[in-house]
């Protein structure tokens, strides 16, 4: 049976430069040749992912935004996306921190609650004020450093929207980064990797042994 990979890109894909090698490349597009997809994940804009792919094109799907915005870079059209409620940005505006909003065609830092969709927030150095307040939602949420990133879907539940249970856990091949990866690492056969590993190209080690 074919098979999936889903990788992240920053930190894991992509070296500290990043860059990804060409023999990684060379491995993805033979991987692709054979009728296996090969999907990004990330916390990201889908259009910072998509960058990657225009002068050397690699991917098949993009998941956006932590989950939220699903790209199919084929057909060049998004698939499936969920946004923040009205309600629960009303509710983040009363945090004291900085905010990046997630657009549709960008990631801005003011946004017009009436009149934009948003796909993800990032509260920026939040206080523990900032973070009793996210408590209270029903969101999707993952902290780490500095940073509070909320949406309404996890990376798993975008993965699952594409592959519509098509692929047993033994044919999805998964290479994550963090706590916001986990329901992908452990629905499939998952590698943990650290930020920089890809510097000795990591993740061509990891296809090496599947393809």
């Amino acid at each position: 049976m074919k098979k999936v990979v889903v990788s992240r890109l920053f930190n894991v894909l992509s070296d500290s430069e990043d860059a990804i090698s060409t023999s990684t490349m060379l491995k993805i597009d033979k991987i692709r040749k054979d009728n296996n997809l090969f999907i990004i994940m990330d916390n990201c804009h889908y259009k910072d992912i998509l960058f990657y792919d225009k002068s050397y094109p690699f991917i098949d799907y993009i998941i956006a935004c932590g989950g939220s915005y699903i790209f199919d870079v084929r057909k060049d059209r998004v698939v499936y996306k969920k946004k923040v409620l009205a309600s629960t940005l009303k509710k983040l505006n009363k945090t004291s921190s900085k905010k990046k909003y997630y657009l549709e065609d960008k990631v801005v830092d003011k946004i017009d609650i009436d009149n934009d969709e948003v796909y993800k927030v990032d509260i920026i150095d939040y206080s523990d004020e900032d973070l009793e307040i996210v408590k209270k939602l029903t969101v999707n949420t993952f902290i780490h450093d500095n940073i509070i990133e909320i949406n309404r879907v996890t990376k798993f539940e975008a993965l699952d929207k594409i592959l519509k249970n098509r692929y047993s856990k033994d044919n999805i091949i998964s290479i994550c980064l963090d706590d916001s990866d986990l329901g992908v690492l452990n629905n499939s056969n998952g590698y943990l990797v650290k930020k920089g590993d890809n510097d000795n190209k990591i993740v061509e080690k990891i296809l090496n042994k599947y393809f």
